[in-house]
Formats: C-alpha cells, structure tokens, sequence
C-alpha cells in the first residue's frame, strides 16, 4: 500500500470529520478528513487533508512506472487545455 496525499494551505477551525470512499475492487481508498498539526510556537491547528491509498496488485517496479505514466498523461493534458480565457 502507498499513500499520495497533500495538505490544505491554510488552517481549518471546524470540528474534526473524516469522509472515505472505496472503489468496488478495493484497489484505493480515499480519505478526506481534518489533522491536528503543531504550529508555530507549540500552538495546536487543524488542516484538510486529502489522501489516497492504493493497494496495487503488481511488482513495485511496474505500479510505479504506470502511476508516473498516468501522472505525465495528466500534465499533458492539463498543458493542451484550451484557454478560453484569453
């Protein structure tokens, strides 16, 4: 199992949740839910957390390379975007 996560940027004052979603093969989990940090000074605060968790069913070496495959994909997507901005 390996998990991609990343944080919020900034702090979050609600009340603690947890939210999770699994696919029907069980092959990733995702999770959204609030984490108590240590700021600055010793001072507790809360931030978002997004996480994914997977539980690829092959060699490290070959779900590595797929998940940068999938990653390049992406980014050469997202640069082909059309901007209908401009």
């Amino acid at each position: 199992m390996w998990h991609f996560d990343r944080d919020a940027l900034t702090g979050y004052s609600g009340k603690q949740f947890e939210m999770t979603w699994e696919d029907s093969l069980n092959m990733f989990h995702h999770h959204i839910y609030s984490k108590e940090y240590e700021g600055k000074r010793g001072k507790k605060m809360m931030k978002v957390r997004d996480e994914i968790q997977e539980y690829p069913n092959k060699p490290l070496e070959d779900a590595f390379m797929d998940k940068i495959k999938k990653m390049m994909m992406m980014m050469a997507i997202e640069l082909l975007k059309p901007d209908f901005n401009k």
